[in-house]
Parts: structure tokens; sequence; C-alpha cells
């Protein structure tokens, strides 16, 4: 169930800037440096993945974008579009540090309730997790493989 997606490899690629007090990382979706953070450090790595190993276009790759859940306002990590530029895949990325757990599974769940994205994805970059949702049987399966894109 856990995808061995090996994020960690990608590491080395990014393109990181230190000055006394402050590191950050450039975002090639955002076109600009933001600061490195444990999470962003995830974030980061799995663009690479998306843009390296699944060929995802930089146009079909949305990032930290606001939503409405409920009355609160909110923002998802990563979104993938598909061919008709419909939310796809909706990914959220937690630090290294944090444990991936039914918690995270329950806001990645609300933060769908607005994207209906018919794939889930979290991940702390240690370890990931996907599911397929069935909107017709209100029900989702967790995934041994990365979801099919259909983002063109």
């Amino acid at each position: 169930m856990n995808l061995d997606l090996k994020l960690i490899e990608y590491r080395d690629r990014l393109k990181i800037s230190k000055s006394d007090s402050n590191a950050t990382v450039f975002d090639p979706i955002r076109k600009r440096y933001v600061q490195l953070t444990p999470e962003e450090f995830v974030r980061q790595l799995f663009i690479l993945y998306l843009l390296e190993e699944q060929g995802i276009g930089i146009r079909k790759i949305m990032v930290e974008r606001e939503i409405m859940v409920g009355d609160r306002k909110k923002r998802f990590d990563l979104v993938i579009l598909d061919a008709h530029n419909e939310p796809n895949i909706l990914i959220e990325c937690k630090s290294y540090k944090e444990e991936v757990n039914n918690k995270v599974f329950e806001q990645i769940g609300h933060y769908n309730l607005a994207v209906k994205a018919k794939y889930l994805i979290i991940t702390n970059g240690m370890k990931s997790y996907a599911a397929q949702i069935h909107y017709g049987q209100k029900e989702f399966t967790f995934l041994n493989d990365f979801p099919q894109t259909d983002s063109a």
C-alpha cells in the first residue's frame, strides 16, 4: 500500500539558496524561490518526481491554491489537472518529521470536498499513499501504484 516513490533521490536536484538566517528553494511551478520549510522540502521533492518521473507538464500542476472548505479558507499543496484542466489528483505533503496517519487522511478528504479530484495522495517524503475515490459508491480504494494520469 505504501508507494515507494524514492522522493529523497531528488534532493540533489533541488535549487537551494542559503543566507545567514534563511534558506529558500526554487519552485519550478511558481517560478520563484520560496522559504525552505520541512513541508516545502517534501513538496519540492514531489514536484520534481511529477515532472521527471511521471512526465507531467508544468502547466498541469497547481501549487498552494486557496480553496473554501465549508466556511473556512484553506490551501491545498498540489493538484494535478487532467486533459480537460479538471482536478485529477490532490496531493497533501507533510514534513518528513510528521507521521502520515488518519488525521492527514481526514484533512485531505475535507479538502477534496472542494477540489473533487479522482485520486488522493498523501506523503511525508518517506511514506506515500494513494487512493482512488469512487463518488457513486461514496468510498475509496487504496492503490499500489501511482495513479494513472490523463494530463495532456
